[in-house]
């Protein structure tokens, strides 16, 4: 099946992408974009403001499509190319807070973080601790987050693969849980290449960092977290994913 990939920015859209690709990953705040498109007369670079939404779709025609909605961070004029650096709704992750908790447990800081951000909560792992004293000096969310696991690993609790994300529906996730949903790539059908937890797939835009990945190839048949995911329409469509075990 072909694959295709568009670009809306603004009220216009474009349809010859040299190359499109979307970043995810489970241990990093932000969701990224990349977009480059012929500009050989440097109108189109004159034309995109930094800042302005974007919608970007990819996928097979008549098929599984992955649709993402951002805005443009920066841009750059590479030769007779444009290229747009864009990043996704986990940005408001990067709002500053300054608080003070006393007596708190981490879900509950969690989930006064995730509203400082302006996200509602979906789930949120329960860890049975009451941390004395917690406060934050005017740092982004995310960095906060990273802080709250520090002084919970202090407390003798792993949360190595603790996640802080953006999932399906919106909501902010807190945990060692996974997205919902499951993903197949099977060798000798939407495989190309595995090596060492590391998958060269065909475009496969259905799946989402944090979900779980049947890795299914010669002499194997395991049931893996997919860490992070590159979807990328260049002049081969291919999903990466770097995976996980799921426990230890």
């Amino acid at each position: 099946m072909k694959t295709y990939s568009i670009i809306k920015i603004g009220k216009d859209t474009h349809y010859r992408l040299e190359k499109l690709s979307v970043v995810a990953h489970r241990y990093a705040p932000l969701v990224v974009c990349l977009a480059i498109m012929q500009d050989p007369d440097g109108r189109l670079y004159e034309q995109i403001a930094e800042g302005t939404a974007v919608d970007v779709e990819m996928g097979y025609r008549l098929g599984l499509t992955l649709q993402w909605k951002g805005l443009i961070r920066t841009k750059e004029k590479n030769e007779k190319r444009l290229h747009l650096y864009c990043v996704g709704v986990e940005q408001a992750l990067e709002k500053k807070i300054k608080q003070v908790w006393l007596n708190e447990c981490p879900e509950k800081i969690v989930q006064q973080l995730a509203e400082h951000a302006g996200f509602g909560i979906d789930q949120v792992q329960s860890t049975g601790l009451t941390i004395p004293r917690f406060v934050v000096n005017n740092i982004p969310v995310w960095e906060a987050e990273r802080m709250l696991c520090k002084t919970i690993d202090a407390f003798g609790l792993d949360t190595s693969k603790v996640a802080f994300w953006v999932g399906a529906n919106g909501m902010i996730n807190w945990g060692s849980h996974d997205e919902e949903g499951q993903v197949e790539i099977v060798s000798g059908e939407n495989m190309v290449a595995y090596r060492r937890n590391e998958i060269e797939a065909m475009l496969t835009p259905n799946l989402r960092s944090s979900q779980r990945v049947h890795v299914i190839a010669p002499g194997m048949d395991e049931v893996k977290r997919a860490v992070r995911v590159i979807h990328q329409v260049d002049r081969v469509s291919r999903t990466f994913v770097q995976l996980e075990d799921i426990n230890g």
